[in-house]
């Protein structure tokens, strides 16, 4: 019961990312310009891509805390690297490039 309480805590009273995010590889989403955002949330958090492309364009997708801007879908992959990206309050996954 109480780490549930120390979760709840820490992503709603804190603002903060839990100390148990689940990581996400950002090789397979990689494309010729950089890594395309819409693709790595649909198949990484389980949504269509057109889904994620509108949550990026309402201000849903962050990254290390900062609303992604809503024109940009392809990041370099070095920027992306270790940073944390939440969609929503509750969805957070740690990216990592492991090639």
């Amino acid at each position: 019961m109480e780490d549930a309480e120390h979760r709840f805590d820490q992503i709603h009273v804190f603002k903060g990312v839990p100390d148990d995010v689940e990581e996400l590889v950002l090789y397979p989403y990689m494309g010729s310009n950089g890594v395309h955002i819409p693709k790595l949330l649909g198949q990484g958090f389980g949504m269509s891509s057109s889904e994620a492309r509108r949550l990026i364009q309402q201000g849903a997708v962050k990254l290390d805390g900062e609303v992604l801007p809503p024109d940009r879908f392809d990041i370099d992959p070095a920027e992306l690297n270790g940073r944390t990206i939440q969609v929503g309050k509750r969805r957070f996954k740690r990216l990592v490039d492991a090639r």
